[in-house]
């Protein structure tokens, strides 16, 4: 059974949002935690940060604002994992309902990676008016235009791993009320997807996202796409402008704490820099691979001159590449947006 091992207080509100993370996420954990408590200070609901292990935590931050517990993960069962990226802390997730079970009427689980955008958390648990065992967005791959390799891929993964009509819901922002996970066996059904998932790992390379699908896809409650904002076809400029949207979802291998190559990510980066350096001693960003910082890093001539050339027309390719997804299709997108907020049957 999952259990609360250590904790620094007991529940304060009915309900939570929780991150849940190793170390090597927590500084992210604690960005992403503070930047909601900052920009919805009046919300009516605890913050908490679930971890195997909090004897780490500083210990200015375990008697501050944010709930922090050590949660028993024994349970979950053992995968390979695909992407280099992506720890097995990536399954926790999936054992906070068993956890807070009785302490919590809803728990709304976010990825380190995302960014409270706009005041739009407690609007959501308000609007909660029906049992919920599990709510997310559907994976936006769907809104936009894909080419012919590309759409055979994801019509094989829809395949293997989605609902009977095409469903697949992106992983990193849930909501989930314990009582109504577990009435519908939510746990035994998930740690049973999570091994059928295996076989599919090399094909699709869909972690515990590709568990959820194959567990719950028919079952998944439709959430407000504007509460998990994905995809470098959709976190731009143009379209974050016209739809507002709450909580940005730096998915992927562009995160706004690394040195990396997205423009708009990048406007990120000074308020992730501030804290971290702040929170984290000896704090430095990476340089994501391929990039072209990793490339002046990395030269490949050996002569500045050349290798700054060689820099400087990667960028330019990039930003090119870059801004011609932003704008492909761009009142399509639109338009299959509006229908997806339409069809949005919570938040």
């Amino acid at each position: 059974m999952t259990r609360v091992l250590n904790q620094t207080r007991g529940p304060g509100h009915p309900d939570a949002v929780v991150f849940a993370c190793d170390d090597g996420h927590l500084p992210f954990a604690l960005f992403a935690a503070d930047r909601i408590l900052r920009t919805e200070p009046d919300g009516r609901f605890d913050v908490m940060i679930c971890m195997p292990d909090i004897s780490n935590v500083p210990q200015r931050h375990l008697a501050g604002p944010v709930r922090f517990c050590q949660v028993d993960f024994a349970a979950l069962p053992e995968v390979p994992m695909v992407k280099a990226w992506i720890s097995n802390a990536t399954y926790f997730r999936w054992v906070l309902p068993a956890a807070f079970d009785g302490q919590y009427r809803s728990l709304f689980y976010l990825d380190t990676d995302t960014y409270l955008a706009r005041a739009g958390i407690q609007r959501l648990f308000d609007s909660v008016d029906r049992p919920v065992p599990l709510a997310a967005v559907q994976d936006f791959q769907r809104y936009v235009f894909l080419d012919e390799k590309r759409k055979q891929k994801v019509e094989a993964k829809l395949r293997d791993l989605g609902g009977k009509n095409g469903e697949y819901y992106n992983a990193g922002v849930l909501l989930m009320q314990p009582e109504h996970f577990l009435a519908m066996d939510g746990t035994k059904r998930f740690f049973a997807a999570a091994v059928e998932n295996v076989k599919y790992l090399p094909i699709h390379r869909d972690q515990d996202q590709g568990a959820m699908n194959l567990a719950f896809a028919d079952d998944v409650i439709p959430l407000n796409p504007l509460y998990n904002w994905a995809s470098r076809a959709w976190l731009n400029p143009p379209l974050v402008e016209e739809f507002k949207p709450y909580i940005l979802h730096f998915a992927g291998r562009g995160k706004p704490w690394n040195k990396q190559d997205d423009p708009y990510i990048a406007t990120f980066a000074p308020e992730y820099l501030k804290f971290l350096t702040r929170e984290v001693p000896g704090y430095a960003p990476k340089t994501a691979l391929d990039t072209a910082d990793w490339r002046l890093e990395n030269p490949k001539y050996g002569i500045r001159i050349l290798d700054e050339i060689r820099t400087a027309l990667y960028r330019r390719r990039f930003r090119r590449k870059l801004e011609r997804a932003w704008n492909e299709d761009f009142e399509g997108k639109c338009a299959k947006m509006r229908a997806a907020l339409a069809e949005a049957t919570l938040g």
